[in-house]
């Protein structure tokens, strides 16, 4: 049963990662993009965002299954709290804060330029990449570790930033 519960919860990271990916491809081609197109690429990203927050919800929920019925790892150790708590701000954050500015400019109002868009998104993919080194490297205790997901989560902003000044 383990097997199946890591194997989903495995799917449910890469959904995450793939649709903030896609979200963040989709939006730099908005850039570019005018009237119709500008609006269909939008409705494209925010189904992307959409898809991220569920394969986040798919990955908390098997991987807190995995934790506590699992014999292997246990809360306390580095990388499963701090990416806990990570995957928690992620998927409140992206349905109430890049959903419905991608929304709007779906719907005709919006503007890329904005810096909340921008920044909220590249932030939260610098978090998965975050979660993805946790994952692979596994530090146990907390420690100098901690400071990863900072790195990676202001490395994203910064982008997202460097972005909206790009506009």
């Amino acid at each position: 049963m383990s097997e199946i519960v890591l194997y989903l919860h495995i799917i449910g990271a890469i959904t995450l990662f793939s649709g903030l990916i896609a979200a963040a491809v989709a939006m730099l081609r908005m850039e570019r993009a005018e009237g119709e197109t500008r609006r269909e690429l939008a409705s494209m990203a925010r189904a992307m965002a959409s898809m991220a927050t569920g394969g986040g919800g798919l990955a908390l929920i098997f991987g807190l299954y995995l934790v506590l019925n699992g014999d292997e790892h246990n809360f306390g150790e580095a990388w499963i709290d701090n990416s806990l708590i990570l995957l928690l701000v992620m998927v409140a954050v992206i349905p109430m804060a890049v959903v419905p500015r991608l929304r709007a400019i779906a719907d005709g109002g919006g503007t890329m330029g904005d810096p909340t868009l921008w920044i909220t998104t590249t932030a939260m993919l610098g978090a998965a990449f975050g979660i993805e080194y946790l994952m692979v490297a596994k530090p146990l205790a907390h420690g100098s570790d901690d400071g990863i997901l900072l790195l990676f989560l202001l490395l994203g902003a910064g982008a997202g930033w460097m972005r909206t000044r790009e506009a």
